[in-house]
């Protein structure tokens, strides 16, 4: 048996025992089941990859547990109900990456919301998963009025004030807490696959331009 056929065999025992757990031995005694595991191997917008989930398809179905109810944990959440019994919240899915990459790392880490629509409504953007984001998306992720914060002041630029939820994007006079602001990471954030020195992309594009066609 080849070492990488043999390594997915391992990895895929492990996992099939993490779900046997989560669905057998919850510690605090509930039958039914207490976690659900998500693996996702690649997401981006590459095409003709078996194992690779659509950017717009993972932002669907992130947003469809969300709205089944759904509640996100981390890694260490799940440790500790196991190990130390705490208790996980009801509906509590870990979701989880394979092999991970800049591409899915990206996608993971922002958006396709409306939710930043002060001044800018019914026109949805791309942007990272910030507290603003976590807060409503905790919350259930109410409608526009009952949303938590809304109508807080959270920066200024010069004179204006930014309130929470405004399609404002931090910018260089702008001061407060930025990490609270709409961030935009448009589309392009999601197909990003390396990280290169910028000499070495002019580099690249000045050797391709001198080509002959």
């Amino acid at each position: 048996m080849r070492p990488e056929h043999l390594k997915q065999r391992l990895k895929n025992g492990v996992y099939r025992s993490i779900g046997e757990m989560a669905t057998t031995a919850g510690v605090d005694a509930i039958p039914e089941r207490t976690l659900r595991v998500l693996m996702y191997h690649k997401i981006n917008d590459v095409e003709g990859n078996s194992v690779t989930v659509p950017v717009s398809l993972f932002d669907e179905q992130m947003a469809q547990l969300g709205e089944l109810g759904y509640r996100p944990v981390s890694l260490d959440d799940v440790i500790a109900h196991y190990a130390e019994g705490a208790r996980l919240p009801d509906r509590a899915v870990l979701i989880t990456f394979d092999d991970g990459t800049v591409a899915q790392i990206s996608a993971a880490d922002t958006v396709l919301t409306g939710l930043f629509d002060g001044g800018w409504p019914g026109a949805p953007h791309r942007v990272l998963r910030n507290s603003t984001f976590r807060r409503w998306d905790e919350a259930g992720r109410p409608a526009a009025g009952s949303r938590p914060g809304e109508g807080e002041v959270v920066a200024r630029h010069r004179d204006a004030e930014i309130r929470r939820y405004a399609a404002d994007e931090p910018r260089r006079q702008t001061t407060g807490d930025l990490e609270a602001m709409c961030l935009y990471a448009g589309q392009g954030v999601g197909l990003v696959t390396a990280i290169e020195p910028a000499a070495e992309v002019v580099s690249r594009i000045a050797a391709e331009l001198a080509e002959p066609r």
